[in-house]
């Protein structure tokens, strides 16, 4: 097949280039100058996929020839002939190169190859033939096709592996070593693991790891699995899952390179250690640049202004919370927003961005399930497309989170994880202890990074409500955005505490309307409820009574113990709380001044009272 570029290639040609070299074929570029030396401080070791940075480069220096590694950084070997060398090129070595792509570029040509997974070829000067001279490790190349010259042969993701009579040459020749890696590559023997214990081993390792590391595992599972065709199925699933990923052929044809006569530099030894320090880093970071960069300021304002899952309200970040005391209606109101935005549709009048969400229910499955039920009841009988994770992870421990996110990723990712509730996705956390909180913080971050999903947690408000959310005050510093829910009888009213980077302030009025979604057992209906948007902005509760005292214990007795439409009995309230108070000396007083604090609940219009009923306002 032949590829051509005609003429002199325009400014957005090249840096259209640079780019489908990193996103479509996963090969790291670098910009370099008409002289072909790198424009980059660090050369060639500076080549990256990253898309923003070759765009902030290509801006930069638009005009830019692409450079491109040679050897394990991109899986390139490169044969580079310049017009001493044509006997080489016409002689029976002609035969040899053919094999491979062709780039014409200013003098001569470039054979391109893919890398031998096992062999660590270096660059060469006139050592294979006089004018012939070999690009691997340590060395790059100037994509010459983006500059307007031919390129024949295969298709960049379908490159042959040198055949073996030029490897055998290139291994006389060049600077040719087994692959290695000082810690880690020695031969092994095989351990004799079973097929499912091998399997076990990839999820935790990105698939977008560097190409010489990705190679070293396709060469681990191949000798325990004796090169079989379900080894070669467990590394493709795998490779799949990466966005480097070549293809089925671009697998199989570096699966037949490896020898199952012979011992392997790497095998299952290295592939356990690899795979065991996965989650001891950040699982899902990609390696595309050094993790402190320092980025110029003209550079570093290109970046891409804030985006927003639900506009002025939840953005794209690491961290959110929602909270709000019990019967406040806040998982109602968070179903409501997530369903939107699964749906694409607006939310209280503002725009969504549609993405892919994930519940994990550590508590209160049954009522998500109902809640599923009343949405769809009222949306035509289809559901918003969220999916669901019915198990409590523990985020203060050290491995949950790193499941969690091998989990999301395998079912196809997601844009926004909501973790309902952070108390019981945390047992055994001290809400108020910096140590324990800064540690679920830090791993719900983690989660952040491994998934690229903002993080909602759904969390209870203080006792003193006015302090905000339960706990350590680091969980409101950590957190982009903070949601308050309150109640004021029917009415509720989500408010946005803080928006990092944006304007707080907003508030968002609604209601709770009940929907039935079947009958129990014993013929009664089964109720859930659904969000109705309110038009005007219902008024803020009164001052909240002093921890501590007999109308505080109440008001939170009348909360916690509500049914789905806020009402709970007067009289059972005060049976409960009658045996929660002290006997004073003498006559007993207790459901007097329980009465006398309902009353006065409902004097400041904390609550009301309709029969034997109240409800909190």
């Amino acid at each position: 097949m032949k590829g051509k570029l005609c003429g002199s290639p325009s400014v957005d040609a090249l840096a259209d280039a640079a780019l489908r070299l990193a996103r479509e074929h996963g090969l790291p570029v670098f910009p370099c100058g008409g002289d072909k030396r790198p424009l980059t401080q660090h050369g060639f070791k500076d080549a990256t996929t990253d898309e923003g940075q070759v765009r902030r480069w290509w801006t930069r220096s638009p005009d830019a020839l692409i450079g491109v590694p040679t050897g394990s950084a991109s899986g390139l070997l490169v044969i580079d002939v310049d017009p001493a060398g044509v006997d080489f090129v016409l002689g029976e070595s002609g035969d040899l190169l053919d094999k491979g792509r062709q780039h014409n570029t200013r003098r001569g040509f470039h054979y391109l190859f893919g890398a031998p997974a096992e062999l660590s070829i270096g660059c060469s000067a006139g050592k294979l033939a006089k004018g012939v001279d070999v690009r691997g490790d340590g060395g790059y190349i100037i994509w010459w096709p983006a500059a307007g010259l031919d390129a024949f042969g295969p298709e960049i993701d379908k490159l042959p592996l040198p055949p073996d009579s030029l490897l055998s040459l290139l291994a006389k020749s060049s600077n040719a070593k087994p692959s290695s890696n000082e810690e880690l590559s020695i031969p092994e023997p095989r351990l004799g693991l079973r097929f499912a214990d091998v399997a076990l081993l990839l999820p935790p390792i990105d698939p977008d790891i560097s190409y010489d590391n990705w190679s070293k595992v396709l060469m681990a599972v191949h000798h325990e699995t004796s090169g079989s065709e379900a080894g070669f199925e467990l590394v493709n699933d795998w490779s799949a899952g990466g966005r480097k990923y070549k293809g089925i052929e671009d697998v199989s044809s570096h699966w037949r390179s490896f020898s199952t006569d012979r011992p392997n530099i790497v095998g299952a030894a290295w592939l356990k250690k690899f795979s065991a320090e996965r989650p001891a880093m950040h699982p899902g970071i990609r390696d595309n640049g050094p993790r402190f960069a320092v980025i110029p300021d003209h550079q570093f304002i290109e970046r891409a202004p804030l985006a927003w899952h639900v506009k002025g309200v939840l953005p794209k970040a690491e961290l959110a919370v929602v909270f709000g005391p019990s019967g406040s209606g806040k998982s109602f109101v968070v179903f409501d927003m997530t369903a939107a935005i699964a749906t694409g549709v607006l939310w209280q009048g503002r725009k969504t961005t549609t993405g892919k969400v994930v519940f994990v229910l550590a508590e209160g499955a049954m009522g998500f399930r109902n809640r599923l039920l009343a949405y769809a009841k009222t949306h035509a009988g289809s559901f918003p497309g969220v999916r669901i994770i019915d198990s409590a992870p523990n985020l203060l421990g050290e491995q949950d989170h790193v499941l969690l996110a091998n989990e999301i990723e395998a079912s196809g990712g997601a844009d926004l994880i909501v973790i309902d509730t952070l108390a019981a996705s945390s047992p055994g956390a001290d809400e108020n202890a910096a140590k324990d909180m800064g540690k679920v913080i830090e791993h719900c971050k983690q989660l952040h990074k491994a998934t690229g999903a903002t993080v909602l947690l759904i969390h209870h408000s203080g006792k003193d409500e006015s302090k905000g959310a339960r706990g350590w005050s680091g969980l409101r510093a950590a957190a982009d955005a903070e949601i308050e829910v309150n109640r004021n009888g029917d009415n509720r009213i989500a408010t946005v505490k803080k928006l990092k980077d944006g304007e707080d302030g907003a508030k968002f009025g609604f209601k709770l309307m009940p929907v039935e979604i079947g009958i129990d057992t014993d013929g009664e209906p089964i109720k859930s409820c659904i969000v109705e948007p309110l038009t005007v902005i219902p008024p803020v509760n009164k001052k909240e009574p002093r921890s501590g005292t007999i109308e505080r214990t109440l008001l939170d007795a009348i909360r916690d113990d509500s049914s789905i439409d806020g009402r709970v009995s007067v009289p059972s309230v005060i049976e409960t709380l009658v045996g929660q108070l002290r006997q004073p000396k003498g006559r007993d007083t207790r459901k007097q001044h329980l009465h006398r604090s309902v009353r006065a609940l409902a004097a400041k219009r904390l609550i009301a009272i309709e029969g034997d009923q109240c409800w909190s306002l």
